[in-house]
Order: C-alpha cells, then sequence, then structure tokens
C-alpha cells in the first residue's frame, strides 16, 4: 500500500525552507565576507610598476585571504633575467594573508618579482609577475609589464575530473540512501529492504581514491617550487597541505567517505533503517568537508558552506537517487509507485535546489555583466539551464508516474539523470576556476601615458620621454648621446628646452634650464610648461664646454589625457549568449517582446484543444494537429530562450550610471574630432568599416558582423560611447579598448563619432 506524504510535511517544510534560505542570505549581507575565492594579490611593496629612487630592504606582498607558508616561492630577477642572489625565504604574518622576504641592495634597474602561492583556505594555488623600476634620478618610464589581473592558475583538467568523479560518487551515495529510506517509508516495504552494499561500498571507495588523486595532484603542481617539509599525520594524503583550512576540510570529506565505505561493505546483503543512516550522515559529512573549500564558503564563511552543502544534499535526494530507484524499482516491482515517491520528495528538493543556488549567487557573481562577461558567470548560466531543464524533466516525471507508460518514465529518467551529470560537471568546473567577484577592474597599460620625442643636431641626438603629455605638471627625461656611436655623451654642461607654443594659442614662448643627473648624459625638468592642448614645439640646445652648441626641434602633441577611470574586468566570456540572442533583434525591446512567445504559447494552447476535441477522430488529422502543437511551442520556448539571452546581454553592456551621466571633457575642443578619426581608423575601421557599416575587412572572420554604428549611435549618450568603448561588448567579439587607449583618446574617439552621427532628437545629452 502507498503512502503519501503527510499534509503537515508538504505545507510546512517548504516555506521553513524558504524561510531559512533568506534569512540566512540576509545575515550575509549584514556582515562582511570572511576571504575571498582565491589568494589575490591586492597590493605589494614595492608596488607593481612603480619607480622607487632608493633599493627597498624587503619585498612584501599582501594577499586577499591566507596563504600556506610551505607553498610560498619569490624569486627576482633583473632586466637580463639573472636571479637576484640573497632574496630571503619567505615569512608571512599571523594572519597568513602577508607574505614577506628580505632583499639584498639592489643596483638601479628594471626588476621582475615572480611569485607562487597556494591558499590556505580552498588548495587553489595562484602564480603571477609584476614589475618595478630602481631609478635614483626619477627620470626612467614606468615599466610596461602588465599588472597582476587575475592570478588564479588555470584549472588542471585531470583535478578537476578527479574532484568531479568525487563529487558524483557522493550524491549518488546519498541518493541511493535516501531512495532506499525513502521506499520503506512512504511504499510500505518491510523493516530490512534488500540493498546491493556492494554498489554502495564501491561507491564510497572511488569517491575516496579519487578524492585522495585530487588532493595529490593538487599538491603536486601547487608545492613544486614550495619550501618546508609536510606535516599531518601518518599515511596522510593531505601532509603537504599541513593543517590549513583546506587540509582540515579535505580530511572531514576524506573520512566521511571511508566510514560509509566501511559501514556498507562490513553489512550484509540487507540492513535496517539505522545502518542506512549511519552511511547517508557519513556521506553528508564528506559532502561538507567538500562544500568548506568551495567558493561559497570562502567568500561567506561556514554559514554559506552549510547552505552550498545543502545545495548537494537536495541534488542528491533529487537526482542522485535516480539510478538507485532504478534498481529499487525493477528488483522489487513496485516502479510506478519508487518514481511516484521520488517525484513528491522532487517538489521539495528540487525548489531547495534553487533556492541554495540563488543564496550562493551573490556570493560569486555581484554584477549582471559577468554572467555574460566572465567564464564563471557563463557557467553559472550554463548550470541555471540545466537545473531549469532538469526541472522540466522531474515535472513531467510526476505526471507520468501516476498514468504514463513505463517507456516515457524511463526516458524522463534517463533524461534527468545525463542533466543531472552534466549541471556536476559545469559545478565542480566553477569551483575550480576564479569566481566572477575576485576579478579585479581592468588596468591601463603605464605606457600610454608617456611621450617619446626625437631629434639630432650638431654632434648630439637626444631622446625625451615626457610624463603625462597633458596640460599640467609634466615630467622631462633628455638622454643625451653621441649620434654615430649611440654612447651618452659625458661632456655635457648644460640643456635648456624653450617651450613653443601652438599657433593662436595667444602664449609666448618660455625657456627652461633642465638639470642634471648623476649620471652626465641625462638630464631633467619637472613642471607645468604646456598650460594648452595642442601642437607644441621642443627646442633643445645642448651646451658642450664653453662653445659647442648642438641644436635640434621636435614636436610634442599635448592632448588632454584626462584622470584615469576605473575600468571593469576584461570581457573573457563566450559569446554564445550573443549568438542566441541575435534572432530576436528585431523584437521590441523590454515586456512587449514577450507578446510573441505569450501568443505562440496560445495558439499551443488552442491546438491542444482542437485535438482532444477531435478525439476520437481521424488519427491522421489528431497527428497533423500534434504536430503543429509541438512545432508551436517549440517555437516559443526558443525564442523565450533568446529573448532572455538578449535581456541578459542588454543587462551586461548597459553603461552605469556614473557612466551614462558622464559629459564628455572634449566636446568643444575643436581638435578632439580630427584625433578621434585617427584613432577610428587604427582601431576601429577594420571591423566596422571606413563609414560605420560594420563591412570592414576583418568583419567576414567575426561569428557575427558588427552593427551599423549608423543605427547605434544616435541613440546612445556620450557616455554611452565611452563605456562601450572602454568595455567592449560582452556577447561579441567587441574587445575593451580601455587598456589599449587613454581616457583622453577615447573621449576624442567619441567626439568624432558624435560628428559623424549626431545625438537623435529628443535623447537629451547630461
Amino acid at each position: 500500500m502507498t503512502r503519501s506524504l503527510p499534509r503537515t510535511d508538504r505545507a510546512g517544510i517548504l516555506p521553513l525552507l524558504i524561510a531559512a534560505v533568506l534569512a540566512t542570505q540576509a545575515a550575509s549581507f549584514a556582515a562582511p565576507a570572511v576571504v575571498r575565492g582565491h589568494s589575490i594579490l591586492l597590493d605589494a611593496d614595492p608596488a607593481p610598476n612603480s619607480v622607487i629612487p632608493a633599493s627597498p630592504s624587503q619585498l612584501s606582498l599582501f594577499f586577499s585571504e591566507a596563504v600556506d607558508p610551505r607553498s610560498i616561492s619569490i624569486e627576482v630577477v633583473n632586466s637580463e633575467q639573472h636571479p637576484v642572489v640573497g632574496v630571503g625565504a619567505p615569512s608571512v604574518d599571523s594572519t597568513g594573508q602577508v607574505v614577506r622576504a628580505t632583499l639584498p641592495k639592489l643596483d638601479p634597474d628594471t626588476y621582475t618579482v615572480e611569485y607562487s602561492v597556494v591558499s590556505a583556505v580552498d588548495g587553489h594555488p595562484s602564480a603571477s609577475l609584476y614589475a618595478f623600476v630602481l631609478d635614483p634620478t626619477g627620470t626612467e618610464p614606468p615599466p610596461g609589464l602588465p599588472l597582476p589581473s587575475d592570478t588564479a592558475a588555470p584549472p588542471d583538467p585531470v583535478a578537476v575530473a578527479a574532484r568531479w568523479l568525487t563529487t558524483v560518487a557522493g550524491l549518488l551515495l546519498l541518493g541511493a540512501v535516501m531512495a532506499w529510506l525513502f521506499h520503506r517509508r512512504w511504499i510500505g516495504a518491510e523493516d530490512r529492504v534488500p540493498v546491493p552494499w556492494v554498489p554502495l561500498a564501491a561507491l564510497a571507495g572511488i569517491g575516496s581514491v579519487a578524492l585522495v588523486g585530487y588532493v595529490a595532484r593538487s599538491a603536486a603542481g601547487a608545492f613544486s617550487h614550495g619550501h618546508g617539509q609536510p606535516a599531518g599525520l601518518p599515511f596522510d594524503p593531505l601532509a603537504p597541505f599541513g593543517w590549513t583550512a583546506f587540509a582540515i576540510a579535505m580530511r572531514i570529506a576524506l573520512i566521511g567517505l571511508v566510514v560509509a565505505g566501511v559501514v556498507a561493505a562490513t553489512a550484509g546483503s540487507s540492513a535496517g533503517r539505522r545502518r542506512l543512516m549511519v552511511v547517508g550522515g557519513a556521506t553528508v559529512v564528506a559532502l561538507f568537508g567538500m562544500s568548506l573549500t568551495g567558493h561559497a564558503a570562502a567568500l561567506g564563511g561556514p554559514i554559506w558552506a552549510m547552505v552550498d552543502a545543502a545545495h548537494l544534499i537536495a541534488i542528491a535526494a533529487w537526482l542522485g537517487a535516480l539510478p538507485a530507484l532504478a534498481v529499487l524499482a525493477r528488483r522489487s516491482g513496485t516502479g510506478r509507485a519508487a518514481f511516484a515517491v521520488h517525484a513528491r520528495v522532487a517538489l521539495v528538493a528540487a525548489p531547495l535546489v534553487i533556492l541554495t543556488g540563488l543564496a550562493n549567487s551573490p556570493l560569486v557573481v555581484d554584477d549582471s555583466r559577468e554572467l555574460v562577461a566572465s567564464g564563471y558567470g557563463n557557467l553559472l548560466l550554463a548550470k541555471t539551464l540545466l537545473v531549469s531543464v532538469a526541472v522540466g524533466l522531474g515535472s513531467a516525471s510526476y505526471f507520468l508516474a501516476r498514468g504514463g507508460g513505463r517507456r516515457r518514465l524511463a526516458a524522463v529518467a534517463g533524461g534527468e539523470v545525463v542533466v543531472a551529470i552534466m549541471a556536476v560537471v559545469v559545478g565542480v568546473s566553477m569551483v575550480s576556476i576564479q569566481p566572477a567577484t575576485d576579478r579585479p577592474p581592468s588596468t591601463v597599460d603605464p605606457r600610454l601615458g608617456v611621450a617619446h620625442v626625437y631629434g639630432e643636431g650638431g654632434g648630439s641626438s637626444v631622446h625625451g620621454i615626457v610624463d603625462l603629455p597633458e596640460p599640467g605638471v609634466q615630467s622631462y627625461s633628455f638622454s643625451v648621446a653621441d649620434p654615430e656611436t649611440g654612447a651618452g655623451r659625458e661632456d655635457v654642461a648644460e640643456v635648456t628646452v624653450t617651450f613653443v607654443p601652438p599657433a593662436g594659442s595667444g602664449l609666448v614662448s618660455n625657456t627652461e634650464l633642465a638639470e642634471p643627473t648623476q649620471q652626465p648624459w641625462i638630464w631633467t625638468l619637472r613642471g607645468a610648461f604646456t598650460p594648452v592642448v595642442g601642437n607644441w614645439e621642443l627646442e633643445i640646445a645642448v651646451h658642450r664646454g664653453r662653445l659647442v652648441e648642438d641644436r635640434m626641434k621636435m614636436p610634442l602633441a599635448v592632448r588632454q589625457v584626462l584622470q584615469s577611470t576605473p575600468l571593469p574586468p576584461a570581457t573573457t566570456g563566450s559569446q554564445i549568449l550573443g549568438v542566441v540572442a541575435a534572432p530576436t533583434a528585431g523584437l521590441p525591446a523590454g515586456a512587449a517582446g514577450w507578446i510573441v512567445p505569450i501568443l505562440l504559447l496560445g495558439g499551443g494552447a488552442v491546438a491542444l484543444a482542437v485535438e482532444r476535441a477531435q478525439s476520437p477522430g481521424p488519427v491522421r488529422g489528431r497527428r497533423l494537429i500534434r504536430g503543429i502543437r509541438v512545432a508551436v511551442l517549440g517555437a516559443a520556448v526558443v525564442i523565450g530562450v533568446s529573448l532572455v539571452a538578449r535581456d541578459l546581454v542588454a543587462a551586461a553592456n548597459r553603461a552605469p550610471d556614473e557612466w551614462a551621466e558622464a559629459a564628455n571633457p572634449l566636446a568643444d575642443d575643436p581638435d578632439a574630432a580630427a584625433a578621434g578619426e585617427e584613432l577610428y581608423r587604427a582601431n576601429c575601421q577594420s571591423c566596422h568599416g571606413p563609414e560605420g557599416a560594420g563591412d570592414g575587412p576583418a568583419a567576414d572572420d567575426l561569428s557575427r558582423p558588427p552593427a551599423d554604428l549608423a543605427a547605434i549611435v544616435p541613440d546612445r549618450l556620450d557616455g554611452e560611447l565611452g563605456w562601450t568603448i572602454a568595455a567592449g561588448v560582452a556577447g561579441t567579439q567587441m574587445p575593451a579598448f580601455g587598456t589599449t587607449l587613454l581616457d583622453g583618446e577615447r573621449w576624442e574617439l567619441v567626439s568624432y563619432l558624435r560628428s559623424r552621427w549626431p545625438l537623435a532628437a529628443g535623447d537629451d545629452a547630461p
């Protein structure tokens, strides 16, 4: 006799779960996050891309979360790639987040710091490098090495596969236990249910071996350059990680799996409820240990690890139990009743999966743009889609369990299993890469703010470096050399610089005396000598001794470089969403676009009513109407998915208010549009074409041709255009130019676009 779920359970469990999840999420917003998802380099001393005047006594690296002291590797190399001898052994402070190493006395040069660490929280290795310049004269420009932006090492496919196998084994193990417990409780089986214990023990064994393999693989890569001796228990696979939070969590997971396997292996051919609960409880402990090493725990602490563990337990009850239910149904002959129980369990488990997933999402993706712009966000969307498909299949199985045929029931259940496997693959991949909340803002190449000028006259050649070439205070460095040999001249007695202003500026020429440095061939100057934008000219006079004077002229283009604006993280996501969104690009924006799929759904409902009205009737007619119904409903689903993708891409590319409301500071500069045209030809014309129609020579190599600028620019404010140029277009192949164009250059490009396509009538300029 089949027993139904008590009314109190059906009415009370789900609201309590919803309330608990929402309360936990509210608590997370009240308390700051504990740590980040990986050990990210936040700062350093000497700072990345800095120019320092004196040799530092030590190197300090500041990380976002604690690192394992045994994993730290630091190497400092000079401009010739020779390691600096005498760098001290690295040490960490009491928080584990600050790494220090003593430095020997350094000579003036450019130095590169190469480092690698392993997070003590989640075991993820991180490695990167940065550079600084030691220059007592202060004339050298910053190094051109990009700032560390993504220190997380790429995921190891073998380690990912091992963790995936551990997760699948744990979910199937717990799901099998739940399946038999629910079968005994609600279908009315005897107290001692025949259970295939050998598969249960095998699952625990596979999970344990895979977990050990994951740890071993991670340790091999993470500690290849580490220091210190392993610290752990005898025969402890976690010994390389010592007693860090990651090592403790992995030990919890391993102990849980071993206990589950031992209890299962020592049981007979059948067991009662208590032994089943011991196996299930040990598996829950194992899943919780794995959750402690996930991004939710790293970003939100133990409370969110519990939420993540609840997420896994719900998946086990819903999808992990399906293979065990299939075996049980075949052995006991209660297939339809077993799947009816599973359908009722899914009514609680599926919403819990969704709610816990939504609760953790703000921890790992705090910006809607990141869903489209980052690889992690793409994986999160893929997992959401797979879970949605599984919910649909679960709903179908709920109705099929009442009256559907066995073949359809088996097909739907098999589809749920396949979707579940894919979802776990995606989920484990997410754990193995850097979460979207850890993606730092993009950084501008410091070389973009430096202008180089050259001149030659008499017996001297001069290389000048100007930092920054804009109105206001600038730093000048002039290197005087022999034009034939290129060697620096040591007979320079004096260097004067005359600043000739642009024609029509109303300014007069100004002559300044450069300052000598420790090197007789390098002279410096600092001051506000170019107060307006335009084409200036520098007249350099090099005095050698009392009688020789070498004169030369060199142009200097002074532009409004502007203060650097914080830029969004680089777009690293795929273009799949953009391709999916393309079919509905012509539909109205917002809610109006959903009229089409709603009408199609209505048409499907009408076709269903007609089909039922004609039954019984001609088979051919019913088949035709059924085909129309399937086609119409399929079109509604396809268009609906495309609309969702379109809205996601639109949200990802929507400019923040502070950007959209920004006014173009070069709007009144008569030379800005001309300068922007040159930038357009150099950076945009290859794809967008000379007239902006999207027919450039490189457009044929793109997955989708660029849009016609004449249809876009008039509807965008200047600030929105500036955002698009700086951030790129997520979901397409248009890159971000924020790291290759200065702020002033981006505004010059906006000025050119606005000169070609004025703002549409009715749009208010900020």
